[in-house]
């Protein structure tokens, strides 16, 4: 359905509805900023990880072995730290930003 053909009484808003706030909360601003953030702290992760495991099994490790061993051990741990320190610490649009305050508050 094209915006224009839309009739006025299904656009009007009404004080019960809450569609809008919730719309406010959920845009990230930085979020481009952010997949790249965190893209290079998955990578240095891996990178780490692969010295570590290296370092326990006394042989070289794949960057494929490293990720393999992240994915199933840690990354679900780091994810919302890395948010946190993002919108907490290297986002410019935080003090005005709803969504990036509920993930600092958590």
């Amino acid at each position: 359905m094209i915006a224009e053909d839309v009739h006025p009484k299904t656009t009007s808003s009404s004080p019960a509805q809450t569609d809008e706030p919730v719309q406010e909360v959920r845009r990230c601003l930085s979020h481009q900023k952010l997949n790249a953030w965190q893209i290079e702290q998955y990578r240095r992760a891996i990178d780490e990880n692969m010295w570590y495991m290296g370092e326990r099994l006394g042989r070289a490790v794949s960057w494929e072995e490293a990720e393999y061993d992240f994915l199933h051990n840690g990354y679900y741990g780091c994810a919302p730290k890395w948010r946190m320190e993002f919108c907490s610490h290297h986002c410019s649009h935080f003090p005005n930003c709803k969504l990036g305050q509920l993930f600092v508050r958590k």
